[in-house]
């Protein structure tokens, strides 16, 4: 059936599938990728997005002859443009596989999350890449991943409505934009090495100096910087990190691929396209779904290669990132991967709820969630 769904997308002429291959974030079988950039060229225009979305965004909200509509339409570019720095770019990073030196990852990695004031490099390799990757921890309740998702009232035996709801009141709850902007401040300006404190600190010393120096800007930098990098990303943040794994499932197999696959599915944004003779009203609702909910969550939520998490599991220290639809499709087709696939980010969280309300506590009890040990760095 998911195969079909992107097949159905056939309908439309062939100079149009890489859109659908960007939106839906998967390749048509025979499908080659138009370019195959480098990272340097994924961050010139990952960042490029970022800064003339906030550079733009200030200079509409600041000139009174610039119609603040223009201004509200730079600010989801922002949070996509902040999403790729961070989730892909910063990601990659920390896996050393932005580029080959490792102290080059580590100071791009920096650079960029002290723009959006997100997690140090020191920190987010220890967390994500020993951790939430390590063979005794991943998908654990050892897994700062899983440990956050809980810390916000996410828990076994809630039941699927109940976790809905909690979702709902987490994403405009103050206390969880103060946690995560707390998570956030911390590792900008208590942990990490001295040298990143140092760097956040002139950085933002520098904004809230501007913002005092010329108080005219202060609603325009609030607006077109700070909501959506200390509030909006928040959210898309969280709502990439609620589905990104099917948490909680227990594993019969505690070690290895097995692990990786069953806890592990590509999220796929889009669903079947009407074929001729369906009738006006099913091209209507498949145009307002794609419009309103599909372009949006893969604009937002399900960033640069977020739909292929599953290919990053498998495959974590390859160069090939920047065209992961096709080189996850490739693993799949090799037999080195399942394709495990969910389409509708909304889906893919509802399928998380179902399973954590129906984990009981003597299935938590097992040594596979509740006995894990730190993978500890060499």
């Amino acid at each position: 059936m998911s195969t079909k769904i992107r097949e159905s997308y056939e309908v439309f002429p062939a100079i149009t599938q890489p859109l659908w291959t960007w939106l839906t974030g998967k390749p048509l079988d025979d499908e080659k990728p138009l370019m195959v950039p480098s990272s340097w060229l994924y961050l010139a225009v990952s960042l490029t997005i970022f800064a003339v979305g906030v550079g733009f965004g200030i200079w509409c909200l600041a000139d009174p002859s610039v119609s603040g509509f223009w201004a509200v339409l730079t600010i989801p570019a922002v949070v996509f443009g902040g999403r790729l720095l961070v989730l892909t770019i910063a990601h990659q990073c920390a896996h050393q596989m932005f580029c080959r030196s490792k102290v080059l990852n580590q100071v791009v990695h920096d650079i960029l999350t002290t723009f959006v004031c997100s997690q140090d490099y020191d920190s987010y390799r220890y967390d994500h890449f020993y951790v939430h990757h390590g063979i005794k921890t991943f998908g654990t309740f050892e897994d700062p991943v899983l440990s956050f998702i809980r810390q916000l009232g996410f828990l076994e035996n809630m039941s699927k409505l109940r976790l809905w709801g909690q979702l709902f009141w987490t994403l405009v709850s103050p206390k969880f934009h103060c946690l995560y902007l707390l998570n956030r401040l911390r590792s900008n300006f208590i942990g990490g090495r001295l040298l990143r404190r140092v760097f956040a600190a002139v950085w933002w010393g520098s904004v809230v100096a501007l913002l005092v120096t010329f108080p005219a800007y202060i609603v325009p930098v609030l607006v077109a910087y700070i909501l959506p990098i200390w509030l909006l990303f928040n959210i898309s943040a969280f709502l990439e990190l609620i589905c990104e794994h099917v948490w909680m499932r227990p594993i019969g197999d505690a070690m290895g691929r097995q692990r990786i696959s069953e806890l592990s599915w590509g999220r796929f944004c889009g669903a079947a396209v009407p074929q001729p003779g369906d009738g006006v009203m099913a091209w209507a609702g498949w145009c307002l779904r794609t419009l309103f909910y599909h372009i949006p969550c893969r604009f937002l939520v399900l960033t640069g290669d977020a739909p292929q998490h599953d290919f990053h599991h498998f495959s974590p220290n390859t160069r090939d990132w920047t065209i992961s639809a096709y080189a996850r499709r490739d693993l799949i087709a090799v037999g080195k991967m399942e394709d495990r696939e969910i389409w509708g980010i909304f889906h893919a969280i509802d399928i998380v709820f179902e399973q954590m309300s129906t984990v009981s506590d003597a299935t938590l009890s097992t040594k596979y969630l509740r006995s894990a040990v730190h993978a500890k760095p060499e």
